[in-house]
């Protein structure tokens, strides 16, 4: 049941993140890219979404290559947030293919 819940709570957090990442403020809300920058820090935290998270990530820097031309921090963020998703992710894959390498039949 504990992990349940848990897995509940990582969910909404991951969801509200994704949320301020993508949604513009609402009027009157300021400093929209320091929160910007501060959730892409977090979604590095979140390794259970990284395929997930990387497309969008990947997605989002096509786009915002233009516009958020004049916010470099957010540019900078975002690049190494995919690093690190990547990193991570190659870790994990390259664990798992070691794994199974002893379930290969030769």
């Amino acid at each position: 049941m504990r992990s349940r819940e848990a897995r509940a709570r990582e969910f909404e957090t991951f969801h509200r993140l994704v949320k301020e990442l993508v949604e513009p403020p609402s009027e009157g809300s300021g400093l929209y890219i320091d929160r910007q920058c501060a959730v892409l820090f977090e979604l590095r935290f979140f390794p259970r979404y990284f395929p997930f998270t990387l497309r969008t990530l990947l997605a989002l820097k096509r786009k915002w290559q233009g516009p958020a031309a004049a916010y470099p921090r957010i540019l900078e963020e975002l690049d190494i947030t995919i690093r690190f998703i990547e990193m991570r992710s190659n870790t994990v894959l390259q664990r798992i293919a070691k794994k199974l390498s002893f379930f290969v039949i030769r």
